[in-house]
């Protein structure tokens, strides 16, 4: 019954606010309906980039002489590199409504990744050509959370034409239990770019806040074109460990639209503007594309990938990863953030 209250409660508030002809009524199933259009069209929120276009180079830690585990592996060690990539086959969303008012609705898009990730270790063969020699292939169903503000700005009962996104969070996509991003740090800090206090720190998002801090157009984080950038990223480990160098791999994609994004790996090895070795803070730079000719939204993905889930057939997939939008304008000038 008091479900009841509270849904009728929230029709007569969108009728009265959307100035609605008599008779008419609006259900939250059309309401949902077209805010998941505006969700579906916007381009800060659409998740491609997150699947690579083949397997690439994995530059691996170099550790103290290992033997190789008693389980079946790809070990390093064994081979000449490493390459891998991620594989997206399918993708879904659902917009669920939170909170309901007559100028301003809360909902939290609710996600699926489902594909595979392929590893394979190489050796040059008699031609002096690559030659995978080693490979294991592994599904995944990733889910995705993140949240939204919507904000009613007319009222001429279409629903899509009067409502727009004033805010939104991060997403997370999460598989698996073991690895977690606990925290992301950008810095401008000189060409060293070394992490050395708040008074570095550009921009900070921590995991317990991420699906709580809302972000409106005007202040997405803004990068200067091709004007490198220090990222910090903290990373937990619930074991077990894969014995190699930290146990973990954490890197960068960014970019805009299909097929232009750009891979990096980040080290925790004290290398580079890396602080500390196997602190749990991996480290490095990447470069923003170059400035556009007009302002443009581009996407920032972060992850953290346990190395068993790379190198040992019978674990499963672990992984996370953090996204989030940012702007590259022809004004050079980084606004306050």
């Amino acid at each position: 019954m008091r479900g009841s209250i509270v849904l009728l409660t929230i029709l007569i508030g969108l009728q009265a606010g959307c100035d609605q002809q008599a008779g008419d009524e609006i259900t939250i199933a059309q309401l949902t309906a077209a805010l998941s259009a505006l969700v579906e069209g916007d381009a800060a929120l659409d998740l491609g980039g997150l699947a690579d276009d083949g397997m690439f180079d994995d530059d691996y830690d170099q550790p103290q002489v290992w033997n190789k585990a008693l389980q079946d592996t790809i070990w390093p060690r064994m081979h000449r590199g490493v390459r891998w990539g991620r594989f997206i086959t399918d993708r879904s969303i659902e917009v669920h409504l939170d909170l309901v008012g007559p100028d301003t609705v809360y909902a939290t898009i609710s996600g699926t990744l489902t594909g595979f990730i392929r590893a394979g270790g190489w050796n040059f063969g008699p031609d002096s050509a690559i030659v995978i020699t080693d490979t294991l292939t592994k599904p995944f169903q990733q889910t995705t959370t993140r949240r939204v503000r919507f904000v009613r700005v007319g009222s001429t009962g279409n629903l899509q034409q009067d409502w727009r996104i004033g805010g939104l969070t991060a997403v997370l996509g999460t598989v698996g239990s073991k690895v977690s991003l606990e925290e992301l740090r950008l810095s401008f800090s000189g060409d060293s770019a070394t992490y050395s206090g708040d008074s570095a720190t550009y921009f900070r998002l921590n995991r317990d806040e991420l699906l709580d801090r809302f972000f409106d157009r005007e202040n997405l984080p803004r990068f200067r074109g091709e004007v490198p950038v220090a990222m910090y990223v903290t990373v937990d480990n619930a074991g077990p460990v894969f014995p190699l160098g930290s146990g973990e791999r954490v890197l960068i994609r960014h970019g805009r639209g299909l097929g232009r994004f750009s891979r990096a790996l980040l080290n925790d090895l004290g290398l580079l503007n890396d602080v500390t070795a196997l602190d749990n803070i991996f480290s490095g730079r990447w470069r923003p594309h170059p400035r556009p000719q007009q302002a443009h939204v581009f996407r920032l993905y972060v992850e953290v990938l346990d190395l068993a889930s790379l190198l040992v057939p019978e674990e499963e997939f672990h992984s996370e990863f953090i996204g989030l939008p940012y702007l590259i304008a022809p004004d050079p000038q980084l606004p306050p953030f």
